[in-house]
């Protein structure tokens, strides 16, 4: 797997922008229109990025409250098929054994399953959720 993004939560966007263009050279990019402020910058070009948001409280359920609200894998396999991934994933993260010792949070979410599957898995532990893209290749 490769570390794809980190999102850290913020009640000021703007200056947030600018602390890490400033210190750590950031090169701010586009986003989705998503209903909340925020600011995607890349870390190293088209391989890591560093997403910002002001949304503390609930959105759709997908928002924590910790400052790092997620940590973002691409856990496509070379070589494997992306959906079988995500199905393999999917069933090994509800198995009944794994959720009795773990008791953590799995949820399931796409904007558009075509292009993009996602799994939420919260660490019951120190709450910080990891997100496991799967992005489908045609």
């Amino acid at each position: 797997m490769i570390l794809q993004h980190v999102t850290l939560n913020t009640s000021n966007v703007k200056d947030s922008i600018q602390f890490y263009k400033d210190v750590f050279g950031f090169v701010e990019t586009s986003r989705p229109d998503f209903p909340f402020e925020g600011a995607w910058l890349w870390i190293e070009p088209h391989k890591t990025m560093l997403h910002l948001q002001n949304c503390w409280g609930d959105y759709g359920g997908l928002i924590g409250v910790n400052p790092v609200d997620h940590i973002a894998l691409d856990a496509r396999r070379e070589g494997e098929d992306t959906v079988e991934e995500y199905d393999r994933w999917s069933v090994f993260l509800i198995d009944p054994k794994l959720k009795k010792k773990w008791n953590h949070e799995v949820q399931f979410h796409s904007f558009d399953p075509k292009e993009f599957l996602q799994i939420f898995i919260t660490d019951p532990l120190n709450d910080v959720r990891w997100e496991l893209n799967f992005p489908v290749t045609k």
